[in-house]
């Protein structure tokens, strides 16, 4: 009996280690969470200690980590905090990445690099000297740049106020699901994508200023300059229920040097952008965006072409976008376009000073060709009366 027990235990025993062998903490490694000594060091050992076996994950306990220089995460290896969705307001709280290296560099190393099939998760990624009230902000490099690599995972992940937060060039079958964030500059970027990738439920709103009047200035310049999500070369990009709020472009659909994009677009939204959707450039083939919801304001426009080219190849279902009842509204699947000019300027009839609520929209008698961003300021276009911030 007792031999009997031994074995079991034995076993049990076994079972257990191997288990603790898949989880790697970053406190085991030397990292203190306590908001001022750098872990940077103590974080990279913990990742390339579990980049020895791949399935491993790197556990980020509740703390506020201090990153002053960038890390890469191996191929097979999660980078996991304790969030187990996306949150809001939450620097400072739970798994905490303080992030303050390469300020002034937008092209020095990202903070996080990340090889292929490894995951990022549940972390909140900060950068605490990063201007709230002057414009324009401080460049930082990308926050994140999944690959190049395939079958890269970047979930519920809070990034207050990354200057660049996510580049997922080369990151062929990518999964990005529940980010949330107010990128100051370039939301997510793809391109060089060859077999298809997913973006899912992703919400890019003031999670950093809370559209209050003291970042007037930062508004005014996410206003002229700032791109939420920027899509190029990439098969059959699925892109489903995302938002974006505060931006001169919303979306834009563009060419780099690897080709332009294909895909489908359900469900996505921009709110208060001077141009919601931008077209510059895309596939034969088509992208699909049925349907689409934008909500726009006095001195905005709707979906814009950049050339008479782009409508003749058949921009689809992104460039025959019809407007009605205060919102964009794209006809199903994917038929061949058949407007042949840029839609009409739109004003929201609404009361700035109430709270968010639809209400029907009225077309102005002059209709714009341009493609140029209008004029008018954040101030002008998007104005809360007495609210804290703008509706989520």
């Amino acid at each position: 009996m007792l031999f009997r027990f031994a074995i079991v235990f034995g076993l049990c025993l076994i079972i257990c280690c191997r288990s603790g062998a898949a989880t790697l903490s970053v406190r085991d490694f030397g990292a203190l969470g306590d908001g001022s000594s750098d872990d940077t060091a103590a974080f990279q050992k913990a990742l390339n200690e579990a980049g020895k076996t791949p399935g491993t994950r790197v556990s980020v306990p509740v703390g506020n980590y201090l990153i002053r220089g960038s890390l890469f995460v191996p191929p097979g290896v999660s980078l996991e905090g304790v969030w187990q969705a996306p949150t809001a307001f939450t620097q400072n709280f739970g798994s905490t990445l303080l992030a303050t290296g390469g300020a002034g560099d937008e092209d020095a190393a990202p903070l996080i690099t990340m090889a292929h099939n490894s995951c990022l998760k549940g972390l909140t990624i900060f950068y605490p000297e990063q201007t709230l009230t002057e414009a324009p902000p401080t460049p930082y490099p990308w926050t994140i740049r999944a690959g190049p690599g395939d079958n890269i995972t970047v979930e519920d992940i809070l990034a207050v106020n990354p200057y660049k937060l996510l580049d997922l060039t080369g990151a062929d079958r990518h999964l990005v699901r529940g980010i949330y964030g107010q990128p100051l500059r370039l939301g997510i970027r793809v391109d060089a994508i060859y077999d298809l990738g997913r973006i899912e439920n992703c919400h890019l709103w003031p999670f950093f200023t809370r559209w209050w009047d003291q970042s007037r200035k930062l508004h005014e310049w996410m206003m002229e300059h700032a791109v939420a999500f920027d899509f190029a070369r990439a098969e059959w990009q699925y892109v489903h229920n995302t938002f974006c709020f505060g931006y001169s472009v919303g979306y834009r659909f563009t060419r780099s040097e690897t080709g332009s994009s294909n895909g489908n677009f359900s469900g996505i939204g921009a709110d208060c952008c001077r141009r919601p959707v931008l077209v510059e450039d895309v596939e034969p083939a088509g992208d699909c965006s049925s349907p689409m919801r934008s909500w726009w304001e006095p001195g905005s426009t709707g979906t814009a072409w950049a050339s008479r080219s782009v409508r003749g190849r058949g921009a689809r279902s992104a460039s025959r976008t019809a407007a009605s009842g205060g919102r964009w509204t794209a006809a199903s699947g994917c038929a061949p376009a058949t407007r042949t000019s840029p839609p009409p300027l739109w004003t929201s009839s609404r009361s700035m000073s109430a709270p968010h609520r639809a209400r029907p929209c009225r077309r102005t008698p002059a209709a714009s060709s341009s493609t140029e961003a209008p004029s008018g300021t954040a101030a002008s276009m998007c104005r809360w009366g007495g609210m804290s911030g703008p509706p989520s």
